[in-house]
């Protein structure tokens, strides 16, 4: 049986993106995420990371190398969100929220700005990190209030 951390959600998106945290690696290591979490992933990947990547990449057909969005932080467990200072009720448990940022990373603004305009009805917090070079992107969730920012 193949790993659930191991599938391929969309044509540039794989599960194993989600998984991950460059400061505790030791912690992204254990995660497991279940059926439903992958599901939250696909659509997160399906109806906002992959469509919109594909509109920043089809601007400049001219570039050899495609512009790609890499997940800094997807899916977290209890204890990788605590350890990263995550709000006890973090989107990113159930693997309704990601931070993406851009590869390079001077095309972050204008992925971010692709979101609000042409993604606005797929989410329900869009949040630019200007200081952290990473933007925050959630599925809408029951009680969560819209948010959307530049910080």
């Amino acid at each position: 049986m193949p790993l659930i951390s191991d599938m391929k959600l969309t044509r540039n998106f794989r599960t194993e993106e989600f998984l991950v945290s460059r400061d505790f690696p030791q912690l992204a290591d254990k995660l497991q995420p279940t059926q439903i979490h992958i599901n939250n992933l696909y659509l997160l990947s399906a109806t906002i990371l992959q469509p919109a990547r594909d509109i920043l990449n089809g601007r400049y057909p001219e570039f050899k190398k495609k512009i790609k969005v890499i997940i800094m932080s997807g899916y977290r467990d209890p204890d990788l969100n605590a350890a990263v200072g995550g709000w006890p009720t973090s989107l990113h448990m159930e693997a309704k929220a990601c931070d993406p940022r851009t590869d390079p990373i001077e095309h972050l603004e204008e992925f971010y700005d692709i979101l609000l305009e042409f993604f606005h009805y797929a989410w329900i917090q869009a949040i630019l990190y200007r200081d952290k070079n990473v933007a925050h992107i959630a599925l809408p969730h029951w009680g969560v209030p819209r948010l959307c920012e530049i910080r």
